[in-house]
Order: structure tokens, then C-alpha cells, then sequence
């Protein structure tokens, strides 16, 4: 009335996992992103398993506040980087530092 404003709201959460819609919304985009990064990088169609790797990796990464002030993008690549060195697939860093424009170091 005086001017002033005041803000309130409420987090909505899945009933099903529990977690917040947005934060539902973000691992479904980081999935579609590394589905398309996966196949720009041509690293194969059939390997599924690397994609949910690398979601899992995104997902520790997004609840430890890993993401935060970093490009998304760049910690996507570093995440499927991660999943094709455990999976032992010869990708090499170059690749996805080529395929981003970015420095190595």
C-alpha cells in the first residue's frame, strides 16, 4: 500500500521424485544436449549408456553447486568427457574443446 512489495511463493516438487519441476526441466534439456553433443562428437549411436553417465555426473555436479557461475554447455562436455573415459571410449579432450571453440587449458 505504501509502496512497498512483497514476494511469496512455493517451491513445486514431483510427488513422484521429489525433486522441483525447473530442476526435473533441467536434467530433461541436459539430457536432450548430450544426446546432440554424443552424436555431433560422433561417438555412436547405440551408446546409451554414456548419455546416462554423463546425466548422473550432471546431476551430482547441479546438487554440489558445480554449475554456478559456469557455462552450462562446458560442464556438460566435461561430464560426457568423464563418462567416455570410464566407459574407455577413445574420445580425446581436444575433441570437445575443438567442437566448443574453447581452450584445452
Amino acid at each position: 500500500a505504501a509502496g512497498q512489495s512483497q514476494a511469496s511463493g512455493n517451491i513445486v516438487s514431483s510427488v513422484q521424485s521429489g525433486i522441483s519441476s525447473s530442476r526435473e526441466r533441467r536434467y530433461r534439456i541436459a539430457r536432450y544436449e548430450f544426446v546432440n553433443l554424443k552424436d555431433a562428437l560422433e561417438i555412436g549411436t547405440e551408446r546409451d549408456d554414456v548419455v546416462d553417465r554423463a546425466l548422473h555426473f550432471f546431476t551430482i555436479a547441479v546438487e554440489q553447486n558445480f554449475t554456478k557461475g559456469r557455462r552450462t554447455e562446458l560442464v556438460q562436455s566435461s561430464c560426457l568427457y568423464l563418462a567416455c573415459r570410464q566407459k574407455k571410449i577413445a574420445v580425446l579432450l581436444i575433441d570437445f574443446s575443438s567442437y566448443l571453440r574453447v581452450s584445452v587449458y
